[in-house]
């Protein structure tokens, strides 16, 4: 095709009077394709602990193993890539390659997200973080003044808004993110002895809050008037037992702003009254030895009649461990001068390597389903892994792509399973 564009535009030139020119039409054969614009290797993103951003950790890319084709661009800009978070936890390359392994490092735990290719990504380092808030008293002042016998529960909601806490003398604080904030403050009445499922009546306000500050309000409540009955249930993995009982939470948007509603048995009918705007959401762990189930915050619809919480099976461990063969609980497995862990099941998988004695860095690689190549920690500052490490896997089902755990809450939200620990050998 490329051969008779160029025939036809010797045609033309002949036409024109321009055969004589043979250097013209060399010109005019070469690539007219645009230059790679810069931005298109942009990547940025923010570090998060749960809900918090984190600042100061270092952040380095490098050529993903299996995307050899980047080598030579990483060659021509650099070596290797690293910078850090700034205050509010933002990282920023100019230019990166176009699969790459990212690694957030702080002191001596390494996270390492394995071959990635998207241009925005918000690592999660933790499924919770230093609350970086400031705080302000609340006074409320409900209208009609609460029932004898009940009790009053306040949530916050709003882009400032992070949740209410009580001091020793009864105050309640509010934090949030903003020096001075606006937030807006609900008041739930409910049944002392019967718990947040009982509510009674509930209204909101917005409060304009500043760091150290106080502020009073009135809140005027209105009957709540739905009422629902959900049977909340779920089923362990087999082998598996539940580690206690489905834990229920209400909130108004905002899960750091929860409060319990009910601590139920499996199975179990459960009468809500259903606030307007509120959420609700389940939780429930299940274990086998040191193995976990963990259905994660499981949102669900007070108006079914019935809720089914559903539990992960972990990963079976493959590359060097195969869980599949019957064998100790621990056993020590060594590795090559080239190491590699694996799992297999749906989903995506975290692999944690902890020194057994405690010495040397932690490292955790998420990555896809099957082998991948533990990378070399020196290249972080880190001496490298020797001796007895403690290996296990946490397999998140709902996820697809390496990248899918990321952002705020990206370790609390998702259900998940982790293996039990196994033992490795590094050289």
């Amino acid at each position: 095709m490329r051969g008779a564009r160029l025939l036809f535009a010797f045609v033309i030139l002949c036409a024109l009077g321009g055969c004589e020119s043979a250097e013209l039409l060399r010109d005019r054969s070469a690539s007219t394709f645009e230059e790679e614009d810069p931005n298109s290797r942009a990547l940025a993103g923010r570090v998060f602990a749960g809900t918090e951003t984190v600042p100061g950790a270092v952040v380095r890319i490098d050529v993903a193993r299996e995307y050899q084709a980047d080598v030579t661009f990483a060659e021509r800009v650099a070596p290797s890539f690293t910078t850090s978070t700034d205050l509010t936890g933002i990282y920023r390359f100019d230019r990166a390659p176009f699969r790459y392994d990212l690694a957030v490092v702080r002191e001596r735990d390494v996270l390492v997200y394995s071959a990635l290719g998207v241009r925005f990504m918000e690592p999660s380092v933790s499924a919770e973080g230093t609350i970086q808030a400031w705080s302000g008293r609340v006074d409320v002042v409900t209208r009609p003044a609460l029932t004898p016998g009940n009790a009053v529960a306040l949530f916050v909601s709003g882009p400032d808004a992070v949740g209410v806490t009580n001091d020793e003398s009864g105050g309640r604080f509010v934090t949030f993110r903003k020096f001075t904030s606006v937030v807006t403050v609900h008041a739930v009445e409910y049944v002392a002895r019967e718990g947040l499922g009982a509510a009674v009546r509930e209204g909101r306000t917005d409060v304009r809050l500043s760091a150290g500050g106080a502020a009073a309000t009135a809140i005027d409540l209105i009957p709540v008037t739905r009422t629902t009955d959900v049977v909340v249930d779920a089923t362990p993995p087999p082998g598996f037992a539940f580690a206690g009982p489905i834990e229920v939470v209400m909130d108004l948007g905002l899960r750091t702003s929860a409060e319990p509603v009910a601590r139920i048995a499996a199975g179990t009918s459960l009468k809500i009254a259903a606030v307007p705007g509120a959420r609700y959401a389940a939780r429930v762990r299940a274990h086998a030895g040191a193995a976990v189930s963990d259905s994660g915050l499981f949102f669900f619809d007070p108006f079914q009649t019935k809720v089914t919480i559903p539990l992960p099976t972990p990963a079976t461990r493959v590359v060097p461990i195969d869980d599949g063969v019957s064998g100790p609980p621990v056993a020590e497995t060594a590795v090559g001068q080239t190491p590699a862990v694996g799992a297999v099941g749906r989903g995506v998988h975290e692999h944690v390597l902890a020194p057994a004695g405690g010495e040397g860095p932690t490292l955790r690689i998420v990555t896809g389903e099957g082998p991948v190549a533990v990378p070399d920690v020196t290249r972080y500052g880190m001496p490298r892994l020797t001796g007895r490490y403690t290996w296990t896997v946490q397999r998140f089902p709902d996820l697809r792509v390496p990248d899918a755990l990321s952002g705020r809450d990206a370790r609390v939200a998702p259900q998940s399973a982790t293996t039990s620990p196994r033992i490795i050998v590094f050289p």
